[in-house]
């Protein structure tokens, strides 16, 4: 593709292997144009109600996924700002940031993720550095793997929750970053876009719209749907 890549193992984690891959591809490439927070932790014992969880599967939920995106953000932007090199970083978070998660771990997480990337899209602004975050649905990647239950099986329920009726596949959500990596996508900033096939809005509607629900229920339906949309635009 006519591009050159530099791959290097770091700790999201911690604060002074952050700063070495900062120094790295500064030496390397020249200057930052852009970050994808993507790190996430691999699937444990967090998919539990809150009261289940424990402190250590918590800490090291929190430490991947939230604490490792603010030392990759705040180096980042620093660099960006000192230069004063425009950009863009890009936060992956899950659908899961706007439905109602089953778990409530799970709910503290992307709702912590996505109030970070809300906060850090104001702050380096007037450095043209924009901040969005991404929300996909189901993609096909081993972190969707489980115990006993086939490759197959998985994709198809998945695919049926879709208005689509696939799964997503990894480069869908890559080419999304490329846009908001983008001069097209210059403008773009502070938003947090759904890239799921419209997955969450079918399954609200399923979920807060049956046809006996009581009238008191459907403004609380409805109130629930304008925060939503809120969130969406």
């Amino acid at each position: 593709m006519g591009r050159r890549a530099s791959p290097v193992a770091t700790g999201s984690i911690d604060e002074r292997s952050v700063e070495d891959l900062l120094d790295r591809t500064q030496a390397e490439f020249g200057w930052l144009d852009f970050l994808v927070n993507n790190a996430a932790s691999s699937r444990g014992n967090d998919c539990v109600p809150v009261i289940e969880m424990p402190v250590a599967e918590w800490d090291r939920v929190i430490g991947i996924n939230l604490r490792g995106r603010f030392l990759m953000s705040r180096a980042f932007v620093q660099r960006m700002v000192a230069n004063n090199w425009p950009g863009c970083i890009i936060t992956i978070s899950s659908v899961a940031g706007k439905s109602l998660p089953p778990r409530g771990g799970i709910r503290c997480l992307v709702y912590d993720i996505q109030v970070f990337a809300a906060g850090m899209a104001v702050e380096p602004g007037p450095s043209s550095v924009r901040v969005n975050t991404l929300y996909p649905g189901f993609v096909d990647t081993s972190c969707m793997d489980q115990p006993n239950v086939s490759h197959e099986y998985r994709v198809r329920a998945a695919a049926e929750r879709s208005p689509l009726r696939r799964m997503r596949e990894g480069d869908e959500i890559g080419t999304a970053c490329a846009f908001f990596c983008s001069e097209q996508g210059d403008w773009i900033n502070g938003q947090a876009i759904n890239v799921n096939g419209r997955l969450i809005r079918r399954a609200l509607m399923t979920a807060l719209w049956p046809c006996s629900m009581p009238c008191g229920l459907i403004r609380e339906a409805l109130s629930a749907l304008a925060q939503i949309a809120q969130l969406q635009t």
